[in-house]
This record gives C-alpha cells, sequence and structure tokens, in this order.
C-alpha cells in the first residue's frame, strides 16, 4: 500500500522475493522512491486521502542505504566505518 503524491492510498502488487523472518524482499512493483503505509489499517480503501507523517531516523537510514546500493555507491551489506 502506498500514498501517491495527491496523498491518496494506492494499492499496488508487488513480486516477493527472499524471505529474511521479519523482513521480505520486494523485487519489483515499488522502489526506495515510494511512500509506504506502515501498519496499515483494515479500514483504508483505494484512493482513500491520508495524512503524510515523518518517519523515523531509522527507517530513513534505511532508504538511503537502498538508494546508494541501487546506483552501485555502496555493496548491500557493506560494513560502514
Amino acid at each position: 500500500m502506498t500514498v501517491d503524491a495527491e496523498k491518496h492510498i494506492a494499492f499496488r502488487p508487488v513480486k516477493l522475493g527472499r524471505d529474511f523472518g521479519r523482513e521480505v524482499e520486494i523485487i519489483d512493483g515499488i522502489d526506495a522512491n515510494h511512500l509506504l503505509v506502515a501498519s496499515p489499517s483494515d479500514l483504508l480503501v483505494e484512493g482513500e486521502t491520508v495524512e503524510v507523517l515523518e518517519g523515523d531516523k531509522k527507517t530513513a537510514d534505511k532508504v538511503d542505504k537502498a538508494k546508494s546500493a541501487e546506483k552501485g555507491t555502496e555493496k548491500p551489506g557493506a560494513a560502514k566505518s
């Protein structure tokens, strides 16, 4: 479930990759630029208008790392110095 530029809910089909237990790899359907809904309610419907809240620092760091890996500037799983 994503949020578009007009702050409307959009359901997007995704293709799952590896299952890491608490996390699952998404290999197609969304990318690091999409806004995702964290802990969505079952009552949300396609096209509904929502309020976008700022994420936490940990989430922002994961997004930045993913973007760097996509560009090839950081290898996935590489240790930070």
